[in-house]
């Protein structure tokens, strides 16, 4: 006899970064505690040294790493749901409030996070 039950519930809303080109791993990052501001779909990632997840800048000397999957408030939640390995939609992407630049794909393509 097949055992059945409900093991939760998953709301599917909203428009993700993740294609069907590649398959994408997706991890929840845990988010540095300097992070406050809501996170969007597209948005890269880098990762401090204790660990934790914050947005990428370009002056700050950090690695991009991953890009947010799903829109994240840290108010609510202290992970984003992030790709860490495959496709992301080239449109979603962002460095803070600027489109991806090409260094910045470049350096994820570097880490298996590929534009498309």
């Amino acid at each position: 006899m097949a055992n059945e039950g409900m093991l939760g519930k998953t709301r599917i809303e909203g428009e993700k970064a993740a294609t069907d080109d590649h398959p994408v791993i997706i991890h929840a990052l845990p988010l540095d505690d300097s992070v406050t501001a809501k996170l969007p779909a597209g948005l890269v990632l880098e990762r401090t040294a204790a660990g934790k997840w914050r947005p990428y800048s370009k002056a700050g000397g950090g690695v991009p790493r991953a890009v947010v999957n799903e829109p994240c408030d840290p108010a609510h939640e202290r992970s984003a749901k992030s790709i860490v390995h495959g496709c992301y939609k080239l449109r979603l992407g962002k460095v803070g409030a600027d489109p991806i630049d090409t260094a910045t794909m470049d350096a994820l393509m570097d880490r298996h996070v590929y534009a498309v």
